[in-house]
């Protein structure tokens, strides 16, 4: 019986760390130009900063843990994450 895994179980730990340091300075500008946009157009709250939006990509690194199967909560969780940077009337 095959077993299956959460995407994070794909590359090893070594892999994982050379994507990272690859894609790094690419991710913060699109980050940063998201956040931004959302700030003028008024989806993204005003006192929201980078800071906020990194502690949204350590929180959407739970996806990449999350469990597979009828349990699997990963589908529902970047609405819930988004929905703290989300500006309110």
């Amino acid at each position: 019986m095959r077993r299956k895994h959460g995407l994070g179980d794909a590359p090893s730990s070594g892999a994982q760390q050379a994507i990272t340091e690859q894609s790094y300075g690419a991710v913060i500008a699109a980050i940063s130009q998201v956040l931004d946009a959302g700030k003028q157009d008024g989806s993204v709250r005003e006192d929201a900063d980078f800071g906020d939006f990194g502690d949204f990509l350590q929180l959407t690194g739970a996806l990449w843990r999350a469990a597979s199967g009828p349990e699997d909560r990963s589908p529902c969780m970047p609405a819930l994450i988004l929905d703290g940077l989300r500006a309110r009337p």
